[in-house]
């Protein structure tokens, strides 16, 4: 089952406070919830996506295949004395989904655009309650995002000296011998309180 992902829904997940309030309790007391696949309807939001994956694409060969598109989802603030509603902050990556004891790693949402998943985190969201996340809700993703991810490799004990740090770390997650993990570039998407004040794009220069 899908749901709609409107910017009035994200910002209502972010600040609505009987929302927060019923989901803090919830999770005081251990309901866990889904990763779940949504729509995102802001078509601003979509084409600035289609741009990064389109550049990406031609820029770096191994994003053809590999990786997805990642979406934080910040609070407001005011970006050159334009009071900000919210932020998108969006760029590639690579990183896997193996640890599963991290829960912190697994997006709140996802969906596909253009063939390539787009993985939604809710920083906000986040901070109002720790995310407990079903199990088999969790299968599913990492089924789903496995096709995007560098292949898994048995690590040959031969190659190492500290056998018990081989075996910790096989029983923990997998090994991923050519995975990357970005950490620069994306952009960032302003909206402002504004609404007839265009969302503003800056390209992430750190």
């Amino acid at each position: 089952m899908k749901f709609r992902l409107t910017t009035i829904f994200l910002l209502t997940i972010l600040v609505n406070n009987s929302f927060s309030q019923k989901k803090i309790q919830l999770n005081e007391n251990n309901v866990k919830t889904a990763i779940r696949e949504i729509d995102i309807t802001n078509k601003f939001l979509v084409e600035e996506v289609k741009k990064i994956i389109k550049s990406k694409k031609n820029k770096d060969s191994v994003f053809k295949t590999k990786g997805y598109i990642r979406i934080n989802v910040k609070g407001g603030g005011v970006y050159n004395n334009i009071p900000i509603s919210y932020k998108y902050y969006i760029n590639n990556d690579y990183h896997s989904f193996d640890d599963i004891s991290n829960q912190d790693i697994f997006p709140d949402y996802y969906t596909f655009i253009n063939g390539k998943p787009i993985l939604i985190f809710s920083d906000v969201y986040d901070k109002i309650f720790k995310k407990t996340f079903l199990d088999e809700s969790i299968l599913s993703f990492q089924s789903i995002i496995e096709p995007y991810l560098f292949e898994k490799k048995e690590i040959d004990k031969v190659q190492f000296e500290n056998k018990e740090l081989v075996t910790n770390h096989r029983n923990k997650y997998p090994f991923r011998p050519k995975e990357l993990i970005q950490v620069h570039g994306g952009i960032t998407i302003y909206f402002p309180v504004d609404g007839g004040i265009m969302p503003i794009v800056v390209k992430n220069i750190y």
